[in-house]
């Protein structure tokens, strides 16, 4: 489990820097799109994505696996001050007395490097895609729709930045700067990082209108809507000498 969380936690930043730099190739530099259709360059991506997947988890092992020293100060910690046993739990921890060598903080710093490395190129992206926007001659609802496209973008970054970057960042400072953390903050830590699995499908069904209407249908929110269709031929005929044309004309009526 703590694995998968670790591989969730990376991924959720490295698809959203994916979208953003797919969205901006597309509008910006239409002509690199062929890379996405060469079976070459779909592999170097995929090889670069699973190689930054692979060095968290690396990170989340060497540098997060608990040391013996460390399994014992928790414990007496948790049983002394937090009066919680944590014998049988299963934990991951980084301390900078017990088992964090050089090499190990070397990664952890890599690591939380090539996250804000990530963050850095999804925020230029968007920035130039905006730019991009204002620029480019295109039809008003093109551009409304790929702005909108935007909006959804970086509401998707805000939300894995928000739940778990931000705690995450928090903890690296505590880490490095040896302060205490009060209480409530362990609390606010827990709570965020938990919502993140309800937030961020909830932001992309409530945020598309489409996705939005068909939760609403299913939770029997709205009702179904009906559409009526009926179709007038009318005949063929002369108007003041002239033959007329006709064209069946259909007629949609939408009912709630």
């Amino acid at each position: 489990m703590l694995m998968l969380y670790s591989i969730t936690f990376v991924s959720s930043i490295i698809l959203v820097t994916n979208n953003f730099v797919y969205k901006y190739i597309q509008l910006c530099m239409p002509s690199f799109l062929q890379i996405y259709w060469s079976p070459k360059w779909l592999v170097i991506i995929v090889a670069i994505n699973a190689a930054i997947v692979l060095n968290w988890i690396a990170m989340s092992t060497f540098c997060g696996w608990p040391s013996a020293g460390f399994i014992h100060f928790v414990t007496e910690y948790g049983l002394n001050v937090l009066h919680f046993d944590l014998r049988n739990s299963t934990f991951m921890g980084i301390s900078m007395k017990y088992g964090l060598t050089p090499v190990t903080l070397s990664l952890l710093i890599e690591a939380l490097l090539l996250v804000l490395v990530l963050g850095g190129i999804g925020l230029l992206c968007a920035m130039n895609i905006h730019l991009c926007l204002k620029q480019n001659s295109m039809s008003t609802r093109t551009r409304r729709m790929h702005r909108q496209m935007l909006t959804l973008l970086l509401l998707q970054t805000g939300c894995p930045l928000l739940l778990l970057h931000a705690p995450l960042y928090t903890m690296y400072a505590l880490l490095f700067t040896g302060a205490t953390s009060p209480e409530i903050l362990n609390y606010v830590i827990g709570i965020l990082m938990a919502l993140f699995p309800f937030v961020c499908p909830m932001i992309t069904l409530t945020f598309m209108k489409d996705y939005r209407n068909f939760l609403l249908i299913k939770l029997f929110l709205r009702k179904m809507q009906r559409t009526d269709t009926s179709t007038i031929i009318l005949k063929k005929g002369i108007d003041n000498g002239k033959p007329v044309f006709v064209v069946p004309r259909t007629i949609t009526r939408i009912s709630v």
